[in-house]
């Protein structure tokens, strides 16, 4: 794994989002509450696990997130993913399977996981978490990177992911979460 050694932070707000408050009023075993709440929208988003079961490997993907260099001086590593655009999530999972690992599939090849909201106390985005079985030729052997979002393409054995997990070297909430499944479906 690579080792980062320095971040510039920038205390400077800016708009990636919409912030929205909210006057919530609910009655909960026969007691009525009312109190604001205050949640930030930055779309949905979509992840997606690509897996091998013959060859028994996934490719996870590693890149800078601010957070992460941040608080652990470490590039993330993650399963491949990005916003839902106007199109869906699948369409999403589709194209950004594509993006960061190079594969090629349809809409009708990728396996719905499930849906979560990975902090609803204060985000209202919902992330849609899906996986693929694919087979090499699906693969390009290179990708062809956004300048402007470094990533790297990690190969990962099935008997890799937990040592990886227990090392800290996978923090992502979605990616744990589609992990864990994987493994409860049995297909890890």
């Amino acid at each position: 794994m690579n080792k980062i050694t320095t971040i510039t932070e920038d205390n400077n707000p800016k708009v990636w989002g919409l912030v929205s408050n909210y006057e919530i009023n609910i009655c909960i075993d026969g007691v009525s509450y009312t109190f604001p709440r205050e949640t930030y929208s930055v779309g949905d988003f979509v992840s997606i696990v690509p897996v091998n079961i013959s060859q028994r490997y996934t490719y996870l993907i590693e890149q800078p997130r601010a957070a992460m260099l941040k608080k652990y001086d470490q590039l993330s590593l993650e399963a491949c993913g990005g916003k839902v655009d106007s199109h869906g999530p699948l369409y999403s999972a589709v194209n950004e399977l594509h993006e960061e690992c190079g594969i090629t599939c349809n809409e009708t090849d990728i396996n719905f996981i499930g849906d979560v909201m990975v902090s609803p106390g204060s985000l209202e985005e919902k992330s849609y978490l899906y996986y693929v079985d694919f087979s090499e030729d699906q693969v390009a052997d290179e990708l062809i990177l956004d300048e402007k979002e470094p990533l790297i393409r990690r190969k990962v054995y099935f008997d890799e992911i937990n040592n990886l997990i227990q090392q800290g070297y996978i923090k992502d909430l979605r990616t744990l979460y589609l992990l864990k499944k994987l493994e409860e479906r049995k297909v890890l």
